[in-house]
Parts: C-alpha cells; sequence; structure tokens
C-alpha cells in the first residue's frame, strides 16, 4: 500500500548546516539507487569549499529527509548554453523516507526557494541516468523536458533535462 503525499508546506528546503550532518549521516540509499546518485556525505566536502555549489537539506517537521545541491558557474555549460541556469545535482530521499512524497514536495517547492533565494536564474538543468526511470518519469511529470542534449556520466548516457523559471508555475 502506498504511503499518502505528505502536505506540502510541511515540507521546508534549507541551506545545509553542521547540525545536520549526523543526520545525513545515517542516509541509506540501495547499491542499484547508488549507481544512479551519491549520498549527501559522499559529496558535502566540496559542496561546502565550493563557491557555486549549494548543499540544500529536504526537512520535514525539521528532520532531513532528503538533499540535493545547487551548482552555478562555469561547469554547468557541460550541460547547457544558459548561463542564467542552475543544475540540480546529487538529489536523493532517504530510503526510510521514500515513497512519501518527498522528492515530489520538495521539486514542487524548489522554483520559489530559487526566486526567493537565487532570483537570477531562470532555469534549473539536471542530467539523468537514461536507466533510471523512476526519476526520468518523476521529473518529467513534474514539468521537466528534454530538448536534445545527452553527456556520458559515472553510470553511463544521461539525459539533460530542463525546467523553466520564467513561467509563472510551480514544478
Amino acid at each position: 500500500m502506498l504511503s499518502p503525499v505528505v502536505d506540502s508546506s510541511l515540507i521546508k528546503l534549507r541551506y545545509y548546516h553542521q547540525e545536520h550532518f549526523l543526520q545525513l549521516q545515517s542516509f541509506y540509499l540501495t547499491p542499484s539507487q547508488l549507481k544512479f546518485t551519491v549520498l549527501p556525505t559522499d559529496v558535502l566536502a566540496i559542496a561546502i569549499k565550493d563557491p557555486y555549489r549549494f548543499p540544500i537539506v529536504i526537512e520535514l517537521k525539521g528532520v532531513p529527509v532528503g538533499f540535493f545541491i545547487l551548482h552555478h558557474g562555469p561547469e554547468v555549460k557541460e550541460y547547457t548554453n544558459n548561463s542564467q541556469a542552475i543544475l540540480l545535482r546529487a538529489f536523493s530521499v532517504n530510503l526510510n523516507d521514500q515513497g512519501k512524497g518527498y522528492a515530489t514536495n520538495a521539486l514542487t517547492e524548489l522554483p520559489q526557494f530559487l526566486k526567493r533565494e537565487f532570483p537570477d536564474f531562470n532555469e534549473v538543468v539536471l542530467a539523468v541516468n537514461k536507466g533510471n526511470k523512476t526519476a526520468i518519469n518523476l521529473y518529467k511529470k513534474l514539468g521537466f523536458h528534454y530538448q536534445g542534449r545527452k553527456r556520458y556520466g559515472f553510470m553511463g548516457l544521461q539525459y539533460i533535462l530542463h525546467f523553466s523559471l520564467k513561467l509563472k508555475r510551480r514544478i
């Protein structure tokens, strides 16, 4: 039986703070999921040192249930020609918290978060592995579009998906 989707108002996107570390350290993903993403603690050190990367925690009532990084700067050119695009990467939801709508709700909240925190950007881009059908379906359901650009990542062919922030709509 599927768990009911949580009211999106209960999900908050917050910048990572050191007090999140222990809870993020307890995140678990299956080996098949780790083919497509990484654990938060595997990328935090790099993100914290890079002025173009912003680690974001998905919280439910103050408890981390998910994580991702927003990335802008020169490396984003690998994904898009749009200089006003921000890259969504390392997106994950802790295994114990999957299937409850947290990923959907976090992505639904993302445009408002970006409007408030990163107002100079007009597009979100991400790379999703060709074999990650679950993620592809989620992103497409929420309005991301494939525009023909591909790249090769650590697990093979990835599609670059785009979401326009110019429109007055939510993911």
